[in-house]
């Protein structure tokens, strides 16, 4: 593990709060009497003990698999197979190892458990001085370990399987260095317990399961037939999954019954059986890609909203609006889940503004949002035809809060300018309230104070919206709980809002905000392209096509677009370092993946040929793409640099990079 964030078992409760429990497992297999550990770790000045060398291949999607080579001459004639099998829904991870050779291995497994929060650390002497309650037995045919640690809430973790022999034998790993936490800023020492070894023997052909789970797998704790049927319902989540052309294909679980021992080749050698391409990695047929990219969607849903990204974000308000778009190609399916976001964060609005974040654990929600609120308009918009009348009537109150709230509030951090209807932020150096947010200290990195570009186009779309939904309602006027106003005088408002657009399209070039202070509305930002890739135009053909000009030349990149054109002074083209010089080129060049999907809108509007169009969004996405088909990553990053991009940044999974991929291979399918 080169972060604190990794793990194997990192459990989730109802309230967003994550618990890391299992961080890894110290394995040893000996082999003719070779002993040979297949795992490694990361300390300050060595990597001890050397698995990584032993790997053969490896594979992300549709779950991660390592295929080792343990053979004394490194000929493949000891083959094992490495896999871990998350549950659905449940804080539950199945870890398997198959045994592809003709021989016998003993196994000696360690599991090291963390029992903490996942932002935080297990600092050096933590368990010299906590009390970590252990117990290990075997019950109706199950082995089992348990670990509470007390006074930490959530703090249990379990431990079974149906093989080998569990034995108490206390250890701590101390110093467990994290590189990446180092280099962030972070605590990056780290000590792990150890108090069980599980060992046993693996015959040839055969395998062995184990199960991590922070609860009972029966009322009775275990049992031989529950640890059978959870083992069954973790696998059996992946059994119509597509995998990797070059995955060993005596383990085709869908040529194989579950857990049948392997078919024995006498006087053969399995690795040449299994036919394992060592020059690449799996790589995904065409028919299959799209379902993994499907998958890689789906592992941000939680009950009632979306992950933000993985590992440290929770809910956010913005992303979840963004994101949600994705779901929408399914409506059929989804819909009952979009209504119910929509739903939720409806009710926890606050004078007509959504949640910016949730929080973890019910702590640190804010409201530090001014387009949350823009995109929910649309998002409700999306569904409205194809709710019941109740359901419209129940959604359209937060729309009229939002409207409303947006037109009248003067207590806002932002409001409605009288002279041209445009939002106006106020200007407040601790806030940052649009989808470029980084502070420092405090300050906001990206002031975006003014008029900006995004969020009047928001704004504009947002009032036609309410328009439409007010008309198929019958309403002839919008109320929330402290104002009120005619749909009619709305509709007047929206014309000068659309006249007002035209103030940021200036000698041919878009500006970023106006009646902002000094050269901020001048710095060439994607702000624009969000503004005109809206489902509701402002201006004419000619100057949207300007706009895509502009945005391809100065901020496209195989990744998605920069933060900034890397001809400003303030262009920043790595992002590395502590939290604040990270933050500091957060939004001042840094790739951004989710904004190639107002990218795509745009070239939607602006290339009315299908074929060229459908070339030009082919490209757009290509790079991703084939780091997807290739198995070469298990999801779509948050950023890269800004300038040579290649290397993700970020967090490495973020739900509206992959909704934008997502989206755009929808728009292609639709040409």
């Amino acid at each position: 593990n080169r972060r604190k964030y990794h793990g194997l078992l990192i459990a989730s409760h109802e309230d967003l709060k994550r618990i890391h429990l299992v961080s890894s497992i110290a394995v040893m297999f000996i082999v003719d009497g070779r002993s040979l550990f297949i795992d490694s770790n990361n300390y300050n000045d060595i990597i001890y003990p050397d698995g990584f060398r032993r790997i053969l291949n490896t594979w992300v999607r549709p779950f991660p698999a390592f295929f080792y080579d343990l053979s004394e001459n490194n000929d493949g004639s000891v083959t094992l197979l490495k896999e871990i099998f998350m549950a659905y829904k449940n804080n539950c991870v199945l870890i398997k190892y198959t045994n592809f050779s003709e021989t016998d291995m003993e196994f000696r497994l360690r599991p090291k458990f963390s029992i903490r929060d996942h932002h935080w650390v297990n600092r050096p002497g933590t368990f010299d001085a906590t009390l970590v309650h252990v117990e290990s037995g075997v019950k109706d045919g199950c082995n089992f370990g348990y670990l509470r640690r007390e006074n930490f809430e959530f703090g249990e973790v379990y431990f079974f399987s149906d093989k080998g022999k569990i034995e108490k034998e206390d250890l701590i790993y101390r110093g467990i260095y994290y590189l990446k936490e180092d280099e962030r800023g972070y605590d990056a020492y780290e000590d792990l317990i150890s108090p069980f070894l599980f060992h046993g023997l693996l015959h040839k052909g055969g395998t062995l399961e184990i199960v991590f789970s922070d609860r009972k797998i029966s009322e009775g704790l275990c049992d031989l037939n529950s640890f059978n049927a959870v083992r069954d319902g973790i696998i059996g989540r992946f059994r119509d999954l597509p995998l990797p052309d070059d995955y060993p294909e005596n383990f085709n679980i869908r040529k194989f019954s579950f857990y049948s021992t392997i078919n024995k080749k006498d006087n053969k050698n399995l690795y040449n059986e299994i036919k394992i391409d060592r020059k690449r990695n799996g790589i995904f047929r065409e028919e299959d890609y799209k379902q993994i990219l499907k998958l890689m969607l789906e592992d941000f849903l939680i009950v009632d909203d979306i992950i933000a990204g993985y590992p440290w974000f929770s809910a956010w308000g913005r992303d979840t609006m963004i994101s949600l778009e994705a779901f929408l190609i399914d409506k059929k399916r989804y819909l009952p889940f979009i209504f119910d976001i929509l739903n939720s964060y409806g009710s926890k609005m606050r004078n007509g503004i959504l949640p910016n974040v949730k929080g973890e654990g019910g702590e640190g929600e804010n409201f530090d949002t001014v387009d949350a609120s823009l995109l929910y308009l649309l998002r409700v918009y999306e569904i409205f035809e194809s709710l019941n009348k109740k359901n419209r009537e129940k959604i359209f109150r937060y729309v009229q809060e939002v409207v409303c709230n947006y037109l009248f509030n003067s207590k806002l951090s932002f409001y409605c300018d009288e002279n041209d209807y445009l939002i106006y932020i106020k200007k407040d150096k601790s806030r940052a309230l649009t989808w470029m947010d980084a502070k420092v200290d405090g300050i906001a990195v990206t002031p975006r104070y003014g008029k900006p570009v995004e969020i009047n186009g928001l704004w504009y779309s947002g009032l036609m919206a309410a328009i439409e939904m007010a008309t198929k309602l019958g309403r002839t006027k919008i109320s929330s709980s402290d104002f009120s106003i005619k749909v009619t005088d709305i509709a007047e408002i929206a014309k000068t809002v659309k006249n007002s657009m035209k103030s940021y399209f200036v000698d041919n070039y878009w500006l970023d905000l106006i009646e902002s202070e000094g050269k901020e509305a001048e710095k060439i930002r994607p702000n624009f392209i969000i503004a005109l890739s809206l489902p509701f135009d402002f201006v004419d053909y000619k100057s949207l096509k300007r706009g895509y000009e502009i945005a391809k030349e100065k901020l496209l990149t195989p990744y998605g677009l920069r933060s900034l054109s890397m001809d400003s002074p303030e262009f920043r083209g790595v992002y590395r370092g502590d939290q604040k010089n990270r933050d500091f080129a957060y939004h001042q060049g840094t790739v951004w993946t989710w904004l190639l999907l107002p990218y795509a809108k745009l070239l939607s509007k602006v290339i009315p040929d299908k074929n060229k169009l459908k070339k030009e969004l082919i490209s757009v996405i290509s790079t991703l793409k084939e780091l997807v088909k290739n198995n070469i990553i298990a999801s779509i990053a948050e950023i890269w640099d800004g300038e040579n991009p290649r290397t993700p940044k970020g967090a490495p999974a973020q739900a509206w990079s992959v909704a934008a991929v997502y989206y755009i291979e929808h728009l292609i399918d639709g040409l």
